[in-house]
């Protein structure tokens, strides 16, 4: 969900997780499809919400892919059939847009 679909103003992205196996720590979680933003590159961009610790507090944003990159943290994990939720904060594009379609997808030693 978000918080603003006006042009140029801050938007609060939620996201809610929930993977169907168990996401061990130092694995990526990548959500893309967020293309379109003010947001530059931030290799520290702040995670809040719920599950925010599970991520260490930060991401990595892309502005030119559109893509939010999560690490799990060490000591952490996503477990398999509950809901993480996080939420980010991106400047919304100068014009209207149409709504994004993100896609989410793991990767690391998942079992």
């Amino acid at each position: 969900t978000s918080t603003s679909i006006v042009a140029g103003l801050a938007n609060t992205l939620s996201f809610s997780l929930t993977p169907s196996v168990q996401v061990p720590a130092a694995s990526k979680v990548t959500i893309t499809g967020l293309g379109g933003t003010q947001t530059v590159d931030n290799a520290t961009l702040a995670v809040a919400g719920a599950g925010s610790l599970a991520f260490g507090g930060t991401a990595q944003w892309l502005q030119a892919a559109g893509t939010l990159v999560l690490t799990v943290a060490p000591g952490s994990s996503l477990p398999s059939a509950a809901t993480t939720q996080i939420d980010v904060v991106l400047t919304n594009a100068a014009a209207a847009r149409a709504a994004a379609t993100p896609t989410v997808s793991a990767s690391g030693s998942m079992p």
